[in-house]
């Protein structure tokens, strides 16, 4: 036990390393049904600089679980890092013709697919090694299932174009195959999005769809068709679909 609570989360270890390390260590404690206590106390005391901004919010978190604590800590990371690209980003130009929402403060860049949860991927969720009980396929859970999501066709989104009322809109960088396009970050949206003319020279075939979205004032926007999408962002990359639209502005969203 002694190991167990003297572990600490080194200067650069990725925070899943992190909780993988506590959950290995803790099995030969015999800890019984205070295991998930232990675990969110030493993950709370052990994390190091990148992560300690979360442990003010933690400590005052009612009814915090091991897994809670773990889903926070990289909420609030990210949303410091998404923070701190938005200042980087400050220099490049994208005027926006926009509708208006107010969004709340805290800004998650990522989307798990496996709980539905933001703030994290699905490589750094705990439950993805779960099944989905709507359609039976492992990786996911029902909340999540894009199969049930998307039953009914029918997206309802009031945040296909929008303004921030107290601040600019954030703008995101991605290469979309290997050709750079610039995004508003919505976390409103469920879908991501792209215009005709930002979609010329992306080589990937445009497949019809009957999804359309249902704007802010009530009108109905029907996409051109949906593509799957080679997505990078500095070393992260990853497959995902892109809505193509006439005209508006280029959006991605929670998915």
């Amino acid at each position: 036990r002694f190991k167990f609570w003297s572990t600490r989360q080194e200067p650069e270890e990725p925070l899943r390393d992190y909780v993988l390390k506590l959950q290995k260590r803790s099995q030969t404690c015999n800890f019984k049904d205070f295991t998930d206590e232990a675990l969110r106390d030493c993950f709370i005391l052990g994390l190091n600089e990148n992560c300690k901004q979360a442990r003010p919010s933690l400590l005052v978190e009612p009814n915090l679980s091991f897994n809670k604590a773990v889903n926070l800590t990289y909420q609030i990371r990210n949303s410091a890092l998404a923070s701190k690209e938005m200042d980087g980003l400050k220099g490049e130009v994208c005027k926006l013709a926009v509708s208006r929402k107010i969004f709340p403060k805290r800004r998650e860049l990522r989307h798990c697919y496996c709980c539905g949860e933001s703030g994290y991927i699905r490589q750094q969720c705990l439950r993805r090694d779960e099944s989905c009980k709507f359609c039976g396929v492992k990786g996911h859970v029902e909340e999540a299932c894009r199969k049930n999501r998307f039953n009914n066709n029918k997206i309802n989104s009031n945040v296909v174009k929008s303004l921030e009322l107290y601040s600019p809109p954030i703008l995101i960088s991605f290469k979309i195959n290997s050709n750079k396009r610039v995004f508003k970050f919505d976390t409103g949206s469920p879908i991501s999005v792209i215009n005709q003319k930002s979609f010329s020279n992306i080589d990937s075939p445009i497949k019809s769809t009957k999804t359309y979205l249902t704007s802010y004032t009530g009108h109905e926007i029907k996409f051109i068709g949906v593509c799957s999408v080679s997505v990078s962002k500095d070393s992260a990359s990853f497959t995902g679909n892109l809505f193509v639209v006439d005209t508006g502005p280029n959006i991605v969203g929670r998915d």
